[in-house]
């Protein structure tokens, strides 16, 4: 009687330090990232990584299936700018938690986009046809992604 009433006791006192602990914050060293928009005509694709020494690349390829096939490859490395942008942008985010999933209507002639992230736990989210992609921070961090893409296709055009 004595042992179970102090295991129970025991258990009373841990328990609520292990439902408190931390959950461990996500990028907060290393990262990568994976923006993939797939439809009928082209594939294209935006990677990022950052390393635990916060150095940054991005690459964006770019594969069109039409009539006239080609495709192209353009990196360059990312400023420590926009390192801490997409950094807080993915925590805000909350990918994690929450809704993940959206549509493909690659049938109706639209593209399939996901994201993928990892730090080192992998997230994967259909973001076509998803609500929590239409405002607030997540939103946000695919007009950021959509930036970076956007300066590599047309490195003429200015980087934050």
């Amino acid at each position: 009687m004595t042992c179970r009433l102090l295991c129970l006791l025991l258990l009373l006192v841990a328990l609520p330090m292990v439902t408190e602990a931390e959950e461990p914050e996500h990028f907060g060293a290393a990262f990568s990232l994976e923006y993939v928009a797939d439809s009928h005509e082209n594939r294209c694709e935006l990677h990022l990584e950052v390393d635990a020494a916060a150095e940054g690349s991005a690459v964006f390829k770019c594969t069109r299936r039409n009539w006239n096939p080609a495709s192209y490859e353009v990196s360059r490395s990312l400023s420590q700018t926009e390192i801490g942008e997409v950094r807080v942008l993915l925590q805000k985010a909350k990918l994690f938690e929450g809704q993940y999933w959206g549509a493909d209507a690659r049938g109706l002639d639209f593209p399939l986009v996901t994201l993928q992230v990892s730090a080192p736990t992998v997230a994967v989210l259909v973001t076509s046809f998803n609500d929590s992609f239409d405002e607030g921070t997540r939103k946000a961090l695919l007009n950021y992604l959509d930036q970076i893409e956007k300066s590599l296709e047309n490195p003429q055009r200015g980087q934050r």
